[in-house]
């Protein structure tokens, strides 16, 4: 074999390349490239700040028997397959997938905040969702059961598949509502995932009107207008923030 240093270096890394090295076992191998970076995605070995990567596992617990340190479970069943768009709530261990590190603290501050769980290997596969509630499992200590409310997603959750958990950081969403008919009533269903503030604009004299305003849940609310406003039935715009 020739010295490593006379062999002609290219400065173009594509996925299919390969390096030599030894596994954990001592033999040699070939490592592709591509490997390299799913392994690093799957494992968050990179040690991107904030963001938790577990593997899903269905009801046959990868056949091991019991629950598996590093995976996002449900408390009962789970299919091969599940719409990121039915979740209500999952199941995480409080050791990342790859690690023995707890990350008990972090968990801790999703609540009240806006998470986003994607595929490591597809970001299109996503759901974004408030975190309304975070319990530690009684029987099983090293897991927490998360509570979520849905409010946007894409695809699904594929068994033995990794996904990263992180905050929605995209920054604070607005949403303005348009009436343009005349009603003493708004359902207006915003998708924010948080109880927004509103402010209401009448559309003949763009005066700021008050009505009684519903939150129905973190993504709808409904506001009645009463006859201080006239007939009660008014059109224009409701910003909400």
């Amino acid at each position: 074999m020739a010295r490593i240093s006379t062999y002609i270096s290219d400065a173009t890394v594509e996925q299919t390349d390969k390096f030599i090295g030894s596994n954990s076992g001592g033999t040699t191998k070939n490592f592709k490239v591509s490997d390299i970076s799913k392994h690093l995605r799957a494992t968050n070995s990179a040690g991107v700040g904030g963001q938790l990567v577990f593997v899903y596992h269905d009801t046959n617990n990868n056949g091991l028997g019991a629950r598996q340190q590093g995976t996002i479970t449900f408390d009962a069943g789970g299919a091969s397959v599940v719409a990121l768009s039915s979740i209500t709530t999952i199941k995480i261990s409080k050791f990342p997938n790859g690690s023995n590190n707890s990350a008990v603290n972090l968990i801790n501050t999703f609540l009240d905040t806006n998470i986003i769980i994607a595929d490591t290997e597809d970001q299109d596969q996503f759901g974004v969702y408030n975190v309304t509630a975070i319990t530690q499992d009684s029987s099983e200590t090293n897991f927490y059961d998360l509570s979520l409310t849905h409010a946007s997603s894409n695809g699904n959750l594929n068994n033995l598949k990794s996904y990263s958990i992180s905050v929605l950081s995209a920054g604070d969403k607005s949403f303005i509502f348009t009436q343009s008919s005349s009603s003493n009533q708004w359902v207006i269903n915003h998708n924010l995932a948080k109880y927004p503030s509103v402010v209401v604009i009448e559309e003949t004299t763009s005066a700021n009107i008050f009505g009684e305003i519903i939150y129905n849940s973190l993504n709808q609310i409904t506001i009645n207008f009463s006859g201080s406003t006239g007939s009660g039935a008014v059109s224009g715009k409701a910003f909400l923030n």
